[in-house]
């Protein structure tokens, strides 16, 4: 008892403290949120848009590119054929953002899109439960759920946990790209809530 004890006292206080404090430091090769028109672009040029094997950028002529970050795979193979450098990616890694429409990035951007949503920081303040479902992805989104549970990350200090049934929880949290084998079973908890509370 008193060796764990004292080997607790030794390795002190592990938490980080972002977001008050210092965010960790990323990986060299990171690919943060995308900037568009920092420099002069030709806009009759369609070779980003040809170059994304997503389709996450759209291009109309005599225009700035858009780019959907909800779609992208941070890929940089834009940057990597843009002939003026009018796309880059920062090293920004808050890519969140509290609608759909936020996660287009365009000419016009202007800094960090608002990621609060009013009515859920005031229903949940903080209590949120969160059921995650992998939808049929390659595993990296659940690992890095799985290390935010950790000593490092922590996020029970704001009140956010996993659940293990959608029963408990507030929300779902659905990650990977969604597969036809999971439609039916990701539309079923949803639909028998919206009829328990309708």
């Amino acid at each position: 008892m008193f060796d764990i004890l004292k080997a607790r006292l030794k390795q002190k206080y592990r938490t980080l403290s972002y977001p008050k404090g210092p965010p960790p430091p990323l990986p060299a090769r990171f690919a943060g949120r995308p900037v568009i028109g920092g420099r002069p672009c030709d806009t009759r040029c369609r070779r980003c848009a040809d170059a994304c094997p997503v389709g996450a950028l759209q291009r109309e002529e005599g225009q700035f590119p858009t780019l959907d970050t909800g779609k992208c795979l941070f890929c940089r193979e834009c940057p990597g054929v843009c002939p003026t450098g009018a796309i880059s990616f920062t090293r920004e890694f808050r890519l969140a953002a509290s609608s759909r429409e936020r996660l287009t990035v365009t000419a016009d951007s202007q800094g960090i899109p608002p990621v609060r949503h009013e009515i859920a920081a005031t229903i949940f303040r903080r209590s949120l439960k969160l059921r995650q479902v992998s939808a049929g992805g390659c595993n990296a989104c659940e690992a890095d759920t799985n290390v935010l549970t950790t000593l490092a990350w922590d996020i029970g200090r704001f009140g956010i946990q996993f659940v293990a049934s959608p029963r408990h929880a507030d929300g779902l949290l659905i990650t990977g790209p969604v597969t036809r084998n999971m439609q039916l079973a990701l539309k079923k908890p949803t639909t028998r809530y919206r009829l328990r509370n309708s």
